[in-house]
């Protein structure tokens, strides 16, 4: 009988139209079907995923009631795996066919319990690639590091599951992802946070670019404004959890330094100028100020609705 090698875990919420993409290619691999599962876990979905999944063979589904974030699904994913190595994926991840076939070769090589590998995401040039768009890919998904290898120094801020892969004894073993960091629909930091912990118990993370993925999924200025205000509520979780991370991310000092360039009497003005420039001009910096005005309302706020802003 075929050993099963590896599990792939994939959350899904509201994403029926990408959806089949993402599973056609997932279960298109070079790495024989018998080696490996594909786990769904549908994340409380009120559009056609329901209907998507009944229609997909080859894969294993479990269904949430209601909505509750990618870390308690990613948890379910794990808990209910059966091989050895856990492979992450999003909803609206588009991989190539020797995807698992690279993963599983990193993970043969480096047998020990706490290497973990995260391959290279980038956003798909199908969908449209604004200035602010291309901008922010670098902002999510940039290394320390050029080529393959392993990332030294705080690796855990690179733990990203989009495309990444370890063994499920190591991540059973630390605790899995926290639930708490997932606000009124938006999330932070729970990759970032289980990546920590990790790191604190011997994880060696490798970078490989060759092992490509696209993010299909278009994102705004005013995405990643909701997102940095709810971003900017979890950190405080974040920190009540491993207060040595305040002084490492240094979001005070920021907060104090950023608030003399945009403030409730500047974003006024720079936030229309900014959303002028998302189709036309990468102007990073600007783009930066918006984001961080609304992470430091949030960080500094109680939590909620973002609200306020030129562009609410």
């Amino acid at each position: 009988m075929t050993e099963l090698k590896i599990s792939v875990v994939l959350p899904t919420h509201n994403n029926a139209q990408i959806l089949p993409d993402c599973l056609r290619r997932i279960l298109s691999q070079t790495l024989p079907k018998e080696e490996y599962e594909v786990i769904v876990i549908d994340d409380g979905s009120m559009d056609g995923t329901v209907g998507v999944l009944r229609e997909i063979r080859g894969i294993r589904v479990q269904s949430f009631d209601k909505n509750s974030g990618p870390s308690a699904a990613r948890n379910a994913g794990i808990l209910a795996a059966k091989a050895p190595i856990i492979v992450f994926i999003q909803d609206d991840i588009l991989v190539k066919p020797d995807f698992l076939e690279q993963h599983l070769s990193f993970h043969e090589e480096r047998s020990d319990v706490a290497s973990v590998l995260v391959g290279k995401t980038r956003f798909d040039p199908a969908v449209a690639q604004t200035p602010f768009m291309q901008w922010w890919e670098g902002k999510q998904f940039g290394f320390p590091i050029g080529g393959i290898g392993e990332v030294g120094g705080i690796s855990y801020l690179n733990f990203y599951p989009t495309n990444l892969s370890a063994k499920r004894e190591f991540l059973l073993r630390n605790g899995l992802f926290d639930k708490e960091f997932f606000v009124n629909g938006h999330i932070g930091y729970e990759d970032t946070e289980l990546g920590y912990r990790l790191w604190q118990a011997g994880m060696r993370l490798y970078y490989n670019p060759a092992l490509k993925v696209l993010h299909r999924h278009l994102r705004s200025l005013k995405d990643i404004c909701d997102q940095s205000y709810y971003k900017g509520q979890l950190a405080r979780i974040l920190y009540q959890k491993h207060p040595e991370l305040q002084g490492i991310f240094r979001d005070d000092l920021k907060f104090y330094l950023t608030r003399w360039f945009i403030n409730s009497l500047t974003i006024g003005f720079l936030e229309p100028v900014a959303y002028w420039c998302e189709s036309r001009i990468r102007f990073g910096l600007l783009f930066w100020l918006v984001c961080r005005f609304y992470y430091n309302k949030g960080y500094r706020g109680n939590k909620g609705d973002r609200g306020g802003g030129a562009n609410k």
